[in-house]
């Protein structure tokens, strides 16, 4: 993950997406789930979004940038892991997602 994000850095202006997060954090339920968290954040920064699976230039830009996003979402200090369950991701596809709670 380390290794992607400094690659990232250095084509694009990809690690911005990171500000995004509290703003996102502040609509999110008490509890939620990594694709729910994507899915709003898809939504509420779209054209930031789409620049960064387009900047991201790589095989997997999607899974490339939500990974990244939940990995700063974890980093972030304002949620804690509390499990995992299965739930739909922006694919309609049932894969598992960690499930977070605010601190």
């Amino acid at each position: 993950m380390k290794q992607m994000i400094r690659m990232l850095k250095r084509r694009t202006n990809f690690p911005t997406l990171r500000v995004y997060i509290p703003d996102v954090l502040k609509t999110m339920p008490d509890e939620f789930d990594s694709h729910q968290f994507i899915g709003t954040f898809a939504y509420q920064e779209e054209l930031t979004y789409i620049h960064a699976l387009r900047d991201a230039g790589l095989n997997k830009p999607f899974q490339t940038i939500n990974d990244a996003i939940i990995h700063w979402l974890g980093e972030s200090g304002l949620v804690q892991q509390v499990g995992t369950r299965e739930s739909e991701n922006i694919f309609k596809q049932i894969r598992s997602a960690a499930v977070w709670k605010k601190v």
